[in-house]
């Protein structure tokens, strides 16, 4: 169940990632440049955060028992 989250989580933070950038690219803002700069930043760290969570749960299914199947 944690490991569906997880997923939905990275999936959501690649997500607005790209919104970030594609809303800084749209601006006609006099600091479009430096928007757009701290926008593939800020898309860089979702990445990063997400390909991490990505790892984190699946070294997390690989070290979880398994339930006993007698009952």
């Amino acid at each position: 169940m944690i490991q569906i989250v997880i997923w939905m989580l990275c999936f959501y933070l690649v997500v607005k990632g790209r919104e970030l950038e594609l809303t800084a690219s749209a601006s006609m803002h006099e600091n479009r440049e430096r928007d757009l700069r701290s926008a593939k930043r800020w898309s860089i760290a979702c990445n990063l955060v997400a390909i991490l969570f990505f790892i984190i749960s699946i070294a997390q299914s690989a070290s979880m028992p398994d339930l006993p199947r007698s009952y």
